[in-house]
C-alpha cells in the first residue's frame, strides 16, 4: 500500500496555534502523530511525505524517522532543511527529491510540496 501525507511539522509549537491543532505543545502533538502513523502504516508500506516534516535539525529528524514505520520518501518542502546537513543520514529515506512522478494502480501522480498554477 502507498500513502501520502504532508505538513506534519513535527517539533513545531507555532503550527499548533497557526492551524488550530488540538494539542497543548509539540511534544504531545509529536507523540500523537507518531501513534496515529504507526497504527496505520505497516513496515512494507510506502509513505510519500510531501514536505515540511520538521524544521528542527538532523538529530531530531533522525530520532523521529526511526520511530515511524514504513518505507519513507521525502518530497522536500520549505521546512526540510535538515536533509541538506552533512550529518543527516539520508538512508532513513528511500528517496529524497523536490518533485516526483509515480504511477500506482494505473493512476498517475505528480508529487510536489508547492502548488501549481
Amino acid at each position: 500500500m502507498i500513502y501520502f501525507t504532508s505538513d506534519l511539522h513535527f517539533y513545531h509549537d507555532n503550527i499548533i496555534k497557526h492551524t488550530g491543532r488540538p494539542f497543548p505543545n509539540s511534544e504531545i502533538m509529536n507523540d500523537k502523530l507518531i501513534e496515529n502513523w504507526n497504527s496505520k502504516i505497516q513496515s512494507v508500506d510506502e509513505v510519500y511525505i510531501l514536505g515540511d516534516l520538521t524544521m528542527k535539525g538532523p538529530e531530531y529528524a533522525e530520532e523521529l524517522l526511526s520511530r515511524l514505520k514504513g518505507i519513507k520518501h521525502l518530497i522536500r518542502g520549505n521546512h526540510d532543511r535538515f536533509v541538506r546537513s552533512p550529518s543527516f543520514n539520508r538512508y532513513l529515506f528511500k528517496s529524497v527529491s523536490d518533485y516526483k512522478t509515480i504511477t500506482y494502480n494505473s493512476t498517475y501522480f505528480i508529487l510536489c510540496h508547492y502548488p501549481f498554477l
